[in-house]
């Protein structure tokens, strides 16, 4: 080094070492401009003047695990790097601050995989790999983003939590978990991605493969409606009658089920007859299983046949649902009405078998 002139400048197309081995050196600024090669310290290095400030203009510095220490201002251009090799970099100010300080081995890449495909309930793993051991930790947060999964239903997101790769691994996984919920969502397979930030020990642009993918498989089956039971007999004076809707999953949206009475029923519906009925169609509500069609039965005080609604189910859609098993339930509605003769003796005899002698009312 020549300690005759006040400034030092590093430059050239080679690497270029730095190394103290007695005294100081020259009280000025010290200046990197290396369009390739790297300047390498072969020992700790003290800028200890006042004023005498670090300039990276191009190129890299690698410490290689050296102290280097700046009493004033350290000025890093666009596209430089210092690469401390797990060496302590002190400095007063840092502007203009263009550049990366990354406290880690040079030449360190980091890349994050897109996770294999789960079922849900099983977690997704994301691996990243280093290309080489690194000095020291490598740590860097995630964040999770909703696609067609969603954070809460379907995983369990993570906002900026920090993970660290140790110092030696060239292996770490990412596990986030996925939920096992008892919902029919859709027959093709569901995702969410992971961004990586914060990134300390490697190059951030030498961390790729983010946003990563993650990808949820459902593990029930489409679901299939149909009535709970093909026939029930409820009395004439019930009242009303429920004829149950059940779906064998709960499904990610309503299911609309078309119905309608058939042509063999006997029993007359409308206002003043046997029955009336909810209106077709009935809706089972996204997440539920169960709905039903219900049947309000006309207490009247008429002697006559057990009668019955027939009502068959004719179609049904959303949530990928299919029709099938009892789509027919017969409803037989009990009647209660009988009749009570009471004795009058108006007939011309009073023979008990003279119907004359006897008059009839209905007893509901």
């Amino acid at each position: 080094i020549d300690t005759s002139s006040s400034e030092l400048e590093f430059s050239g197309t080679t690497d270029q070492t730095l190394s103290v081995t007695a005294g100081n050196l020259p009280s000025g600024t010290v200046t990197v401009n290396k369009a390739t090669g790297n300047l390498l310290l072969g020992s700790a290095v003290d800028l200890a003047s006042t004023g005498q400030d670090l300039v990276l203009t191009d190129g890299e510095i690698h410490m290689s695990g050296n102290n280097f220490d700046i009493t004033d201002n350290l000025s890093t251009a666009t596209n430089t790097a210092i690469y401390t090799g797990c060496g302590t970099l002190n400095f007063n100010t840092h502007s203009p601050s263009n550049g990366v300080i990354v406290d880690g081995t040079p030449g360190t890449t980091a890349v994050v995989a897109d996770a294999a495909d789960v079922t849900e309930g099983t977690a997704s793993e994301f691996v990243v790999t280093l290309n080489q051991a690194n000095c020291g930790n490598t740590t860097f947060t995630v964040i999770t983003t909703d696609g067609t999964a969603v954070d809460s239903e379907d995983y369990t997101a993570q906002a900026a939590v920090a993970h660290t790769i140790s110092a030696g691994a060239t292996l770490y996984t990412i596990s986030i978990p996925t939920t096992d919920d008892a919902i029919y969502e859709t027959a093709t397979d569901e995702n969410y991605t992971i961004a990586i930030g914060s990134i300390v020990g490697v190059d951030p642009a030498d961390f790729t493969g983010s946003p990563a993918t993650g990808t949820i498989s459902d593990n029930e089956s489409a679901p299939v409606v149909d009535f709970v039971a093909s026939s029930s007999s409820p009395n004439e004076n019930a009242g009303t009658a429920d004829i149950v809707v059940t779906m064998t999953a709960a499904t990610y949206e309503d299911v609309v089920v078309n119905f309608s009475t058939d042509g063999a029923s006997t029993a007359i519906v409308g206002g003043g007859n046997d029955y009336t009925m909810t209106a077709s169609p009935v809706t089972i509500s996204a997440g539920s299983t169960v709905e039903t069609i219900t049947v309000t039965i006309n207490d009247d005080v008429v002697i006559e046949s057990n009668e019955t609604v027939i009502v068959d189910l004719d179609s049904v859609s959303g949530g990928g649902s299919t029709a099938s098993g009892d789509l027919t339930h017969t409803m037989t509605i009990q009647d209660n009405d009988s009749a009570a003769f009471t004795w009058t003796g108006l007939g011309t005899d009073d023979l008990w078998n003279n119907t004359d002698n006897w008059s009839t009312n209905v007893v509901p």
